[in-house]
């Protein structure tokens, strides 16, 4: 009576957790239980739910219009958005070949300012990933604009993207994950059609996502289980020796080897460091500079290569944003813009204090300055003196002479 009353709920528990992914299983289970002949008809409990259920809700014909109608409307909102962002785009696209068009008539290097403009000698990692997420929002900018065309032409209908004639981004993505979806379903009624406990012992060809899995998962625990027997076994045939996983074959083996190859480059460069020590202290050499670099010092050469080029793209970025804002400047091409208005104001309250210096100058200039009259008869004055000391001084040069003679 006991393992009767274990069974029925074992059966119980099944159907359960199993109730979305596997098909009906509960009434095959207690006809088992009971003696009775299973039934051959392979249903889940929601289509059995929608089959059998009366007191389910339909919707009105006024509800649905009114989904419909709300659809179209922004199937026609999103459609309006596309075409407004591909007109943007294709303009934008248009200026950019133009100005690298009348930078290379003129034998110069187009300037720009961003990342993905670079060229193909220049471009650099913020460039690249740029590039790809800009490809990859446009194709998904065109697909939306597919579907909401479809839509307002199918009045209303729904359109998913894996309905769409060409796929983007979204239908595959969508695509991607109800196949996942369909091969765990199809896979777990196989397991119950074949009457299989562990999703990994299906025959491959009938094995879904969760039974790979398992069969991964399953295969390193089987190898660690392997390894550390085998060593147990090196073990007592050395006579109770300890015998390190790295000794013998397994993942256990592989980690302890990775961490020995740290720790051996670590004492390397601790030695080296010390070798380098002078009389102004102690001299560290880090790990990608060391004579035998371990894998530390090979991620941080790695981390560094990659920081030199972003610094260098970053550089040679900044300098074309320079450049460009020296040739077209918002206040000099379209004043008028918003753009141009804000620099307007933002360079007129940087250059007040100028102005304000420069008309504090001049005021002290014309305080300073004197009538025409007086200037004229100071410099007249001033002539004469001139002329009266040279005269004094070539009388004397010559009284001089003649003493001498």
């Amino acid at each position: 009576m006991r393992s009767r009353a274990m069974l029925l709920f074992a059966g119980f528990g099944i159907c359960r957790i199993d109730a979305f992914l596997i098909p009906k299983i509960c009434d095959n289970s207690q006809a088992r239980l009971y003696g009775t002949q299973p039934t051959d008809s392979v249903s889940s409990p929601i289509e059995s739910y929608e089959a059998n259920s009366t007191s389910r809700r339909i919707p009105t014909l006024s509800e649905t219009e009114e989904y419909r109608s709300t659809l179209l409307r922004l199937a026609n909102w999103s459609l309006e958005d596309y075409k407004w962002r591909s007109s943007v785009f294709k303009a934008n696209e248009a200026d950019r070949m133009v100005e690298e068009t009348i930078a290379r008539m003129q034998g110069k290097d187009p300037t720009y300012v961003r990342p993905m403009d670079a060229s193909d000698e220049k471009i650099g990692p913020l460039g690249r990933w740029e590039k790809s997420a800009v490809d990859w929002l446009a194709q998904v900018i065109d697909e939306e604009g597919r579907r909401a065309k479809k839509i307002v032409d199918m009045d209303g209908k729904l359109i998913r993207p894996i309905e769409g004639d060409t796929l983007g981004p979204l239908g595959q993505l969508e695509q991607a994950v109800t196949e996942w979806l369909r091969s765990i379903r199809s896979s777990e009624n196989a397991r119950v059609m074949y009457k299989t406990m562990r999703p990994m012992d299906l025959e491959e060809s009938l094995r879904g996502p969760l039974g790979r899995m398992e069969e991964a998962a399953s295969r390193f625990f089987r190898d660690v289980r392997e390894s550390e027997f085998l060593r147990l076994e090196q073990s007592k045939a050395r006579g109770g020796a300890v015998v390190r996983p790295i000794d013998v074959p397994g993942p256990l083996g592989e980690l302890e080897l990775w961490i020995a190859e740290v720790l051996k480059a670590e004492e390397l460069r601790a030695m080296e460091s010390k070798d380098q020590t002078d009389d102004s202290g102690y001299q560290i050499v880090r790990p990608k500079d060391a004579k035998v670099r371990g894998p530390l010092g090979e991620t941080e050469k790695k981390a560094f290569e990659f920081l030199d080029r972003l610094n260098a793209e970053e550089m040679e970025r900044l300098r074309n944003i320079r450049q460009y804002l020296r040739e077209a400047r918002p206040m000099d091409t379209s004043r008028d813009s918003i753009l141009g208005v804000v620099e307007a104001v933002v360079v007129g309250i940087i250059r007040s204090p100028l102005l304000l210096l420069n008309v504090v100058q001049r005021v002290r200039e014309l305080v300073d300055s004197r009538p025409l009259e007086e200037a004229e008869q100071l410099e007249d004055k001033s002539k004469s003196r001139t002329v009266s000391l040279n005269s004094s001084q070539s009388d004397q040069e010559r009284k001089e002479n003649g003493s001498f003679d």
